[in-house]
């Protein structure tokens, strides 16, 4: 066990599970207008391409693409904590079944996080969440899975070629 990239990847997943934390902890409006920004950078970016091709973009679209960036946002949150977290239980050598105590990490974090939601105004825990969450945490878990897997196959006793040079 290498303690001082056990003690990296444990800051890192800790500070991140505080970041997921924080953004639960704003307020609805606060939520609404920060995913509303990016909503604003993104049309400004796809809307000429949009109106030549679909014509504009409607107040039902417009309401569309605001719910998929808050989609994809708990997505891509806990694709990074399926990450940290992978990361951080291939260092414990003991440790059975690495991938699944990092996706139950995530799960359990997604799972207090919509719970905290409950109780923020103009927010709503929702079950939906906590699968988009799972997604993501898995999704992160598998894509360290494959580099791995990737980075041992061409480094490894795959690739006689490279160790000969």
């Amino acid at each position: 066990m290498n303690k001082k990239r056990t003690y990296i990847l444990s800051v890192m997943t800790l500070l991140w599970t505080g970041f997921i934390f924080s953004m639960s902890l704003k307020v609805g409006e606060e939520s609404g207008q920060l995913s509303g920004g990016i909503l604003n950078i993104i049309l400004d970016i796809i809307s000429p391409l949009w109106e030549n091709i679909f014509g504009p973009i409607t107040a039902e679209g417009i309401e569309f693409f605001h719910h998929l960036i808050r989609k994809a946002a708990h997505f891509t949150e806990f694709l990074i904590l399926g990450v940290l977290t992978y990361l951080l239980s291939l260092n414990f050598e003991k440790l059975k079944f690495k991938w699944l105590t990092a996706l139950g990490y995530g799960t359990l974090i997604a799972s207090l996080d919509e719970t905290l939601q409950l109780f923020v105004e103009g927010r709503a825990g929702a079950v939906f969440d906590v699968c988009i969450d799972f997604c993501g945490a898995f999704t992160g878990i598998m894509l360290v899975a494959l580099f791995i897997k990737i980075r041992g196959n061409f480094y490894g006793k795959g690739n006689r070629k490279l160790k000969e040079k």
